[in-house]
């Protein structure tokens, strides 16, 4: 079973979703091969994406990878391409080495920790009023 991610969300979930990324969202990113040296991998990864609905235009998605880095979780910042053997990411800041997917749709309690802090850091929380920083994660199932 799946935590859902919405679950972080505690006021205005109609200006966020949060979830596995689809393949529609996915296909829309993949290029044939990534020509940068990669500077850090990502194991036991997620692609997740934040569907921003606050605008007048419809969702604006961001695709992210969530996983585990060698300093331990790990979530990238806006993926820009995806090689089509889902060998490597290439996102605004840096290049990735992708190891193995994580096994099916359960993602790791410190994962979604991270989650919470990257919406927060990155200002979602405040600019949507979502009320993430209020949500006790320790709880979610």
């Amino acid at each position: 079973m799946s935590i859902d991610l919405n679950r972080l969300i505690a006021r205005h979930q109609d200006r966020l979703d949060i979830g596995i990324a689809s393949d529609a969202e996915i296909v829309r990113v993949i290029v044939d091969k990534i020509d940068d040296a990669p500077v850090s991998e990502i194991d036991a990864w997620h692609i997740i994406a934040l569907r921003d609905r606050s605008g007048d235009e419809g969702a604006d998605v961001s695709l992210r990878y969530l996983g585990f880095a060698h300093r331990g979780p790990w979530i990238t910042s806006d993926v820009l391409s995806i090689s089509r053997d889902l060998s490597a990411i290439q996102t605004r800041t840096k290049v990735y080495t992708l190891l193995d997917p994580a096994p099916g749709e359960m993602i790791h309690p410190r994962l979604v920790g991270l989650v919470k802090q990257a919406l927060v850091r990155w200002g979602f929380d405040e600019a949507l009023d979502l009320g993430v920083s209020d949500r006790d994660t320790t709880r979610m199932e």
